[in-house]
């Protein structure tokens, strides 16, 4: 921060020794009627520097290119003097006055750019306010002693003396900040793997850059017309050379010293408070209404009038001050939203191409004004507030796409197969590639790609591959050919029945269930028999489709047979074939309760797998007893989340305590009902999202979340965030009165277990509203150890989040310290102050319900034990439970610390 406001300083000082003396000679030489010339020049100077420099960006870095610019325009300026002086080249002020509107963008740019190598884009909202007032500290001060240096050194050319020692000085500074961060600060943006230079053309597909120079453009055209206004009044007003000069000067340091309070008193607390909605709107919005002014005094008193000019020079000075203040803070932050493949050519397009091509513009219009209707009247102020309220337009739409590019630059967990791009042919060798692949994940991730493709020899490749294809891949290959060519996949699945390889009988009986005939039953039923268990399934299963009753009936004897068998294999066989076949009469159901108790637990898995709502009856307690049994629980999750109304019921039960069941069991509730298509889960769900354990509450949060996902009702998700932080705000504040507390850690550490749960409840909740995918990939961000890479995602957050939401942020900010989220969060709580005794007894009896966690209660009476500085005794506590008994783990420690002080009493 430092180098970089010391930078921003000596660009404003060398800016303001070079601005004076240019446009004081020029417009002694050439009059205020030549300005808009310049403004022309200045266009075509842009224009040539942004493919100079484009070109330069593309080879070496940005500080690397700063070094060598300001070399060459260290060298411009004494020469500049040189001819001023000795030849008496006054009309070289035309090429200053038309080059300055290039170098402040330009030098803002590499200023900027540096920024935003070094700084994250929280800290560039909230500090670059500070760089910015470096540069008007600089110009105040270059202003104030304009005319000083006038009086000693004689002539206003001699003034560029002085602004090439500073732009000497800040080539200096330059080359300490590279040597200083030569990691970051050296880095060339080079294009992607197999991508070209990021051109114009491919600038302006990308609306979000389009509104940035439509809003740099639109900022710098009224800013330009307002400066012409204040140039051409001051002209009018002060006929002597020196008078101008001096007018130039305390103009200047008005101008910048107003800029340099904001910057330093209020930019950064607006920011803060306010965010990038004010920074982006401020400026053309209080523009706007003192413009509006200039245009009603010019028509009651006349354009002439002192009042017309003290209002002008007014607006140009808020123009300058919010500026700085708002505009430039907040683009500053925008380009972090921008693609970073394209953020530094986008910097350059916009500072040393678009602004000056709207200063060429502006000065193209201000000459046709001159050349008809004239400038002295309303005509330019009212052009002024068209193009303001454009400015206006062009904010708001920045805004609203900055949050949209910023989500969009946040990294993912990993690359999802969605993410492949399957557009025709031109894709294929990438698919062939995958075919081709040792790993079989490649493989199937290159059929789902073929088969969408669907070129016009599909079922030849498929055909040919279910030859070749390795066992594991062959009922994959042969799924595509059934869902391709159904014809020739009965073909190559009855050519298969008698291979050696169980995986391509099994696979041709699976295929022939789907696309088989009648005829194909007889060949079912053979392998009924087979020496191989996965064929023997996949029989059952073809057998029950395409048999007639006395198929079916053979069927069934083999199932029966099985189940009475003493050797679990055989039991576990009969699950399969069990769930494998149709149901239909010609079967056994009861069966299934035998499988289901079986004391294996493998047979209890496939019979699971075989269970049937709509023709079982369901045992209630042994569907969740098998739930919370580790061996069956993902098979049990799966029968409920098929079960509809009966499951939720079930559910229901279990998770209002109704039925017997463990914390364990009623995650896992939540997870059948997030896979259930049933839309009462959502309501299921919902209910219980305030669970008594917070861990059963923050499992159903996540499974409403992945089904609603962004579209869950704002009001009532709103209310919960609310009470999630409410209670993360007394957490906070227990941490922060026990900090310290020897005997306190391991009541420290589960409220630090337990305000990370609160974090993840919030992340979870705030998921509803916006979406999984959104909050996904800023938990992942905030997970990262890089600060700048939490920045963009809690810069996410800040201009998403809405209303109570937004405290949010203090809590999820990894880099905030527990006083300033207690802070944060506790402030609109309006907890009452309480000394450690009060905390300690609050955590350990907990009598309102508000912690109900029996783990924070017993290391609270652990620290009671071991402190006895509290002065609470063991046996004053009013131990409470909401859900039954006290928790064993609570009167176990109540226990034993009594009988320790027992015996230390004795002792």
């Amino acid at each position: 921060m430092l180098l970089l406001t010391a930078q921003a300083f000596f660009l404003g000082l060398a800016l303001a020794w070079i601005t004076i003396p240019a446009n004081t000679i020029f417009l002694q030489t050439f009059g205020s009627g030549m300005l808009p010339v310049t403004y022309v020049v200045a266009a075509i100077v842009g224009t040539a520097s942004s493919a100079l420099l484009a070109h330069a960006l593309r080879r070496r870095s940005l500080s690397v290119v700063a070094v060598r610019l300001l070399v060459v325009v260290g060298v411009a300026i004494v020469a500049s003097w040189l001819l001023l002086w000795r030849a008496g080249a006054d009309w070289l002020s035309f090429g200053l006055v038309g080059v300055l509107p290039v170098a402040l963008p330009v030098g803002f740019m590499f200023v900027v750019g540096q920024a935003g190598a070094l700084l994250d884009v929280r800290v560039l909202k909230v500090l670059y306010p500070r760089v910015i007032a470096g540069f008007a500290t600089g110009f105040a001060v270059g202003g104030l002693a304009g005319a000083p240096l006038l009086t000693l050194l004689g002539g206003t050319e001699h003034l560029l003396v002085v602004a090439a020692l500073a732009s000497g000085a800040l080539l200096t500074l330059v080359l300490v900040t590279l040597r200083s961060f030569p990691t970051e600060l050296s880095v060339v943006e080079a294009p992607a793997a197999g991508a070209g230079h990021v051109t114009l053309r491919a600038l302006l597909t990308n609306r979000f850059i389009v509104l940035i120079m439509a809003f740099q453009m639109l900022s710098a055209l009224e800013s330009q017309w307002l400066d012409f206004l204040v140039y051409d009044r001051a002209a009018t007003r002060y006929t002597h050379g020196q008078d101008l000069a001096q007018f130039v000067g305390r103009f200047s340091a008005i101008e910048y010293g107003a800029d340099i309070a904001f910057l330093l008193l209020l930019a950064g607390l607006l920011m803060r408070r306010f965010g990038l909605r004010y920074g982006l709107n401020a400026n053309p919005v209080v523009v706007l209404s003192m413009v509006v002014a200039v245009f009603v005094a010019s028509v009651a008193q006349g354009s002439g009038a002192m009042l017309v000019f003290l209002v002008v020079v007014a607006t140009r000075v808020a123009d300058m001050t919010l500026s700085d203040g708002a505009s430039r803070t907040s683009l500053s932050a925008v380009y972090q939203a921008v693609p970073a493949s394209q953020r530094l050519a986008a910097q350059n397009n916009v500072e040393s191409l678009a602004i000056p091509l709207a200063i060429g513009f502006s000065g193209v219009v201000i000459l046709a004004l001159r050349a008809t209707i004239g400038t002295d009247g309303v005509a330019l102020p009212a052009l002024t507030s068209v193009v303001l309220l454009a400015w206006i337009g062009v904010a708001w739409s920045i805004y609203a796409h900055y949050r949209t590019n910023l989500l969009a630059n946040l990294r993912h967990r990993q690359l999802e197969p969605a993410d492949l791009v399957t557009d025709g042919a031109s894709v294929l060798p990438v698919v062939d590639r995958l075919l081709a692949s040792d790993d079989d994940r490649d493989v199937r991730l290159g059929l789902t790609a073929l088969a969408s493709i669907a070129p016009p020899d599909l079922a030849d490749r498929l055909e040919a591959m279910a030859i070749e294809v390795r066992d594991e891949l062959h009922p994959h290959v042969l799924g595509h050919l059934a869902e391709t060519a159904p014809e020739r996949a009965a073909i190559v699945a009855r050519a298969g029945l008698d291979s050696p390889r169980p995986v391509v009988r099994a696979a041709g009986l699976t295929t022939l269930a789907a696309v088989g005939g009648r005829h194909d039953a007889d060949f079912a039923l053979r392998r009924l028999t087979d020496a191989d268990p996965i064929v023997r399934v996949a029989a059952a299963a073809a057998t029950s489709v395409l048999g007639d009753d006395e198929h079916r009936a053979v069927l069934g004897g083999v199932i029966e047979a099985l189940t009475s068998s003493a050797l679990a294999d055989d039991r576990r066989l009969a699950a399969e074939m069990l769930a494998s076949s149709v149901p239909g009469p010609w079967l056994d159901r009861a069966l299934l309760r035998a499988l289901l108790d079986d004391d294996d637990p493998s047979v209890r898995v496939a019979a699971l797998d075989a269970f049937r709502w709509d023709e079982d009856e369901a045992d209630e307690a042994l569907l969740i007893d098998l739930l919370g049994q580790r061996a069956t629980a993902n098979a049990a999750v799966a029968v409920l989340a098929r079960g509809g109304d009966r499951a939720l019921n079930l559910m229901a039960r279990c998770l209002d305590g109704s039925l017997p069941s463990s914390a364990r069991t009623q995650i896992l509730c939540a997870r059948a009902c997030h896979a259930m298509e049933d839309p009462g889960a959502d309501e299921l769900l919902q209910h219980h999202a305030r669970h008594v354990d917070r861990d059963v509450g923050l499992a159903m949060i996540h499974a409403l979340a992945h089904r609603v996902d962004g579209t869950a009702d704002v009001e009532w998700a709103s209310r919960l965030v609310s009470d999630q932080l409410d209670h993360a705000a007394r957490l906070l504040r227990a941490i922060v009165v026990l900090d310290g507390t020897p005997a306190a850690a391991p009541l420290l550490a589960a409220l630090d277990d337990e305000v990370r749960l609160m974090r993840r409840h919030v992340l979870a909740t705030l998921s509803l509203i916006h979406g999984t995918e959104a909050m996904g990939r800023v938990e992942f961000q905030l997970a990262q150890s890089d600060t700048r890479v939490q920045a963009l995602a809690l810069e996410w957050l800040d201009v998403t989040l809405t209303g109570t939401d937004r405290r949010a942020i203090a809590l999820l900010d990894p880099a905030a310290s527990v006083i300033d989220q207690a802070k944060a969060l506790g402030r609109a709580l309006d907890l009452a102050p309480l000394d450690r005794a009060a905390v300690v007894r609050e955590l350990a009896e907990d009598q309102r319900g508000v912690f109900r966690r029996p783990w924070l209660s017993a290391c609270a009476i652990l620290a009671i034990a071991h402190d006895p500085e509290p002065g609470i005794d063991l046996d004053e506590l009013v131990l409470v439970s909401h859900d039954g008994p006290i928790d064993d783990i609570v009167q176990e420690t109540l226990t034993a610390m009594a009988v320790r002080l027992e015996l230390g009493h004795h002792g």
